[in-house]
């Protein structure tokens, strides 16, 4: 029975050891959206190459046993939801709010947090010259008040910043990059935070989406 009460203690002491241990996050969103997760150089998460999904083994199975797929993401589907009634320009004006309200509720996390590259690429353009200037104004009011926060909130050792306007193209054009070193125990907090105030904006903003998120 003791030797029952040693392993757990060890087991409970190695679990705290790794809540307290740095996890490595990549992140890029564009054309070519991915997320990595590294523990000790080793990747965690490629959401690249998701794992394959086995195959039922009998088409009895899939008809009778299996249950109904999810849902899409309720995040996911509030902004598809918002690109088809306002398109983009809207949809990255609500994106930009919903970022601001996150990482307000996020300060004294950020704190904790370490900026290994931020690196933000977005090119403005319309199909008419005086839109592009306006949303370019606009654009550029959002984002590097944004960028000027978690640079005075975080530790951030290399940092780029380019918004650019272009009178000859008519779709925006994104480009984010991000990779921070944070402790597993103070991304857990992060997140729950941060999904929590996810959570109210959608239920302010998305009454048909209130539920599933």
């Amino acid at each position: 029975m003791i030797a029952v009460y040693i392993v757990c203690a060890v087991l409970l002491l190695l679990l705290v050891l790794l809540l307290f241990m740095p996890i490595v996050i990549e992140v890029r969103v564009g054309d070519d959206s991915s997320a990595k997760i590294y523990l000790f150089g080793i990747k965690l998460l490629d959401t690249k190459n998701p794992k394959k999904i086995k195959k039922e083994k009998t088409i009895k199975e899939k008809s009778k046993n299996t249950k109904p797929s999810k849902k899409e993401n309720k995040i996911l589907e509030f902004f598809k939801t918002k690109k088809e009634e306002k398109g983009f320009w809207q949809t990255f004006v609500i994106a930009t709010d919903l970022i601001k309200i996150v990482l307000k509720s996020l300060k004294g996390i950020l704190k904790k947090v370490g900026f290994e590259n931020l690196n933000i690429g977005i090119v403005v353009a319309t199909d008419n010259a005086v839109d592009t200037a306006i949303k370019y104004g606009a654009v550029c009011t959002a984002v590097y008040p944004l960028t000027s926060f978690v640079s005075n909130e975080s530790n951030v050792r290399l940092k780029n910043i380019s918004i650019t306007a272009d009178f000859n193209k008519t779709d925006f054009e994104i480009d984010c990059y991000f990779k921070v070193k944070i402790r597993i125990i103070v991304g857990v907090i992060g997140a729950l935070k941060g999904y929590k105030e996810i959570k109210k904006y959608l239920k302010n903003n998305a009454p048909s989406v209130q539920k599933g998120i």
